[in-house]
């Protein structure tokens, strides 16, 4: 069982275990100097301790995050949605986190300034830290200024984060974007004449 409400350390597994810390890191990155019985007792200990891999931590060691992202232009399409289920679970068996990012065509409908940027962010506590949300938060506010200086009309409506660690390993960003614009200039279908040329 966990021994608190505190991070578990690769130190702690090396204390419960006997064995140094640099053991535990490459027996828990599955380092094949090890025997096997060496890494099965690890992990063994890990779990019982209710150990957690830090993967920000690994990505800033190994220079790699292991994260794809994939982007769609309506997860709601039912053959985007199967595709997104095969390339998450294809991904997720060899080691990769996968974020999903849904764009919505408003310029299609007219809708091209007044954009208001909705952030949710949905992490386990154990392995992202409020440092990191704080920067995620940065990070989206910074591409709005960018944005805002190339002339577009957009500002960020703030957003929420929730502490969920029973829904996710590490942690969602998912962003929600709405426009406003006067009714009279939306276009529909009503105002779709024969030869218009549509793209998007």
């Amino acid at each position: 069982m966990p021994i608190d409400d505190r991070r578990v350390t690769l130190k702690d597994i090396a204390e419960k275990t006997g064995f140094t810390v640099n053991t535990v890191s490459q027996a828990l990155r599955g380092s094949p100097k090890l025997r096997e019985e060496t890494k099965a007792a690890i992990r063994a200990a890990a779990k019982e301790l209710g150990y957690v891999h830090n993967a920000l931590a690994g990505s800033l060691r190994s220079g790699s995050s292991r994260t794809i992202a994939i982007i769609v232009g309506d997860t709601s399409n039912l053959r985007f949605s199967i595709q997104l289920h095969a390339f998450e679970l294809a991904f997720r068996t060899l080691g990769y986190q996968v974020i999903v990012m849904n764009t919505d065509d408003m310029a299609c409908v007219g809708i091209t300034g007044g954009f208001v940027i909705n952030t949710v962010i949905n992490r386990n506590p154990r392995v992202v830290d409020d440092a990191a949300v704080a920067a995620l938060i940065a990070a989206v506010e910074e591409r709005c200024a960018r944005l805002r200086a190339l002339g577009i009309d957009i500002v960020s409506g703030g957003g929420e984060t929730a502490d969920v660690p029973e829904m996710v390993t590490r942690f969602t960003l998912d962003m929600s974007a709405v426009g406003r614009v006067p009714q009279n200039r939306i276009i529909d279908n009503a105002e779709v004449r024969a030869g218009d040329v549509i793209v998007g």
